[in-house]
């Protein structure tokens, strides 16, 4: 079949992939494999073989809820490595490192399985609060190439820009990291108000003698 501008195109292949409506797709820039995120809270791998079939690689952890949008990155693709940013219908955003499925000689001659381990879990005070519509990485090309620069949109009607640099870190260490960014809080903690100094104000009115109370709160930072 031929488009109107003189590209072609033909079907490949046509499968059941998840449950409920597929709600996002991405490349891998670095080959045939794509991802698909689904109302069914799952995000699966396939890769495209001899040009005429299509096979599932693998199926990534259930979600905490639909995931709406994806974005893969590639960053080395003598190892057919990236990362894989997934946002969620409940505003929270993930990135999975993804790697294998090839053989190559500078990760070795064998061929290594395709896999998938979460390396940075936001924390909810990064992310959106409602639906995260789409995910799109910063081209490489386009300043410093050892920093990856994630935009995110949603339904709230707000952007943001996440940086991470995987190349500071190890495999063990960018795995960590998921633990840090995943618990950060960057307000006071409950034990930290409670301990703050407070003076109680009583204010009255003479007419009617009600009274309100409140409390005020200083500290110096």
């Amino acid at each position: 079949m031929t488009s109107g501008e003189g590209a072609s195109h033909q079907l490949i292949a046509k499968q059941e992939a998840h449950k409920r409506i597929i709600w996002a797709c991405t490349w891998n820039p670095f080959g045939h494999e794509f991802a698909t995120g689904s109302r069914d809270k799952t995000v699966k791998i396939w890769a495209i073989e001899d040009g005429s079939s299509v096979k599932q690689l693998m199926t990534l952890p259930q979600f905490r809820d639909s995931v709406t949008a994806l974005s893969w990155a590639g960053r080395d693709a003598a190892c057919n490595a990236g990362l894989l940013a997934v946002g969620m219908d409940n505003g929270l955003i993930e990135l999975w490192s993804l790697s294998g499925g090839r053989p190559t000689t500078s990760c070795g001659s064998e061929l290594l399985p395709f896999s998938a381990v979460l390396a940075v879990r936001f924390d909810p005070f990064l992310c959106h609060i409602s639906t995260v519509h789409r995910l799109a990485w910063r081209n490489l090309d386009d300043g410093d190439s050892r920093v990856l620069q994630l935009a995110s949109c949603g339904a709230d009607h707000c952007d943001a820009w996440e940086e991470v640099d995987p190349d500071d870190y190890s495999y063990e260490e960018l795995v960590a990291l998921g633990e840090v960014v995943g618990t950060e809080n960057r307000g006071l903690s409950a034990d930290t108000i409670a301990s703050l100094p407070s003076v109680n104000y009583k204010a009255g009115s003479a007419q009617d003698g009600n009274t309100d109370q409140y409390v005020q709160t200083l500290t110096d930072f």
